[in-house]
């Protein structure tokens, strides 16, 4: 998706298109925080629940 977002702002540069620039930087960003947000969400629920199943804390290291 990166990639695809630089390959574009690059072309809307030439094409001298900087409102095009700006929507695709501020939809990329908004996609990037909730992505961001949802996967904090899962690992915080993965933690919760490995605390339980496995009785350790998840900063606990196992060796």
């Amino acid at each position: 998706m990166t990639y695809s977002v630089v390959d574009r702002t690059g072309n809307m540069a030439e094409e001298g298109d900087l409102d095009g620039i700006r929507n695709l930087i501020r939809e990329y960003s908004e996609i990037r925080l909730s992505a961001q947000g949802s996967n904090d969400s899962v690992k915080e629920r993965f933690e919760k629940e490995f605390m339980l199943r496995g009785g350790r804390a998840p900063d606990s290291r196992v060796h």
